[in-house]
């Protein structure tokens, strides 16, 4: 089993629309002002229902993105295929790669369509569940209202896995989880900015980047 992560270091992430600031000196003071667009209402409601896996198509309009314009790197590198989203957990998929992958999204996730001016970008809110963590062998932390707040090493329960190629646990719902068969895919089609971590099985494991 894998997580799968963007990649920062070599591929430009997105945000969503915001305003922008600029100084300028006034006598012996620096003014700083913001200009353009305000963030879209509606971004809070997105994070929380797509980091929990909680379904939105029904209610969802396309929000505007833009490249991070404080980003050192901002213009510099290419988007990719699996841009970072702020610093959000929530993915976001390119038109390749979903098309790449549709068939192992289907019933598992729902695309949301993003308005970005230089090509078709989508949210994957990832509706799948699947109860098979094993909480006995599994090592991980807790907030004080016993809830997990991360995962340090996790065990699965494996004949409770089933066939999904993609889907998030009940206990830690902001982690997306991908088989094998999900990795082999993104690789075959030559996926770019994306990266695989392998962790579970434990004896077995190695970062996968697709390219």
């Amino acid at each position: 089993m894998y997580i799968p992560f963007a990649d920062c270091d070599r591929f430009q992430g997105l945000r969503p629309e915001g305003p922008r600031q600029r100084t300028s000196r006034v006598g012996g003071n620096v003014i700083v002002e913001e200009y353009g667009p305000t963030v879209e209402k509606g971004w809070e409601k997105v994070f929380d229902h797509c980091e929990k896996g909680k379904p939105l198509g029904a209610s969802w309009r396309p929000l505007r993105m833009e490249i991070s314009p404080e980003d050192e790197n901002s213009g510099k590198l290419p988007l990719g295929d699996f841009p970072l989203l702020g610093l959000s957990t929530v993915p976001v998929f390119s038109r390749h790669a979903v098309d790449a992958l549709g068939e192992l999204l289907k019933g598992n996730a729902e695309l949301l369509k993003l308005d970005y001016r230089k090509g078709d970008y989508f949210i994957l809110n990832v509706t799948r569940f699947v109860d098979a963590f094993d909480e006995k062998k599994s090592k991980y932390k807790c907030f004080s209202n016993g809830g997990i707040s991360g995962i340090d090493r996790i065990y699965f329960h494996e004949e409770k896995l089933g066939r999904h190629p993609i889907f998030r646990i009940p206990q830690f719902p902001v982690q997306i989880y991908v088989t094998e068969r999900f990795v082999r895919r993104a690789q075959e089609a030559e996926l770019v900015g994306i990266e695989f971590e392998q962790v579970w099985p434990q004896d077995n494991r190695r970062k996968k980047a697709v390219r």
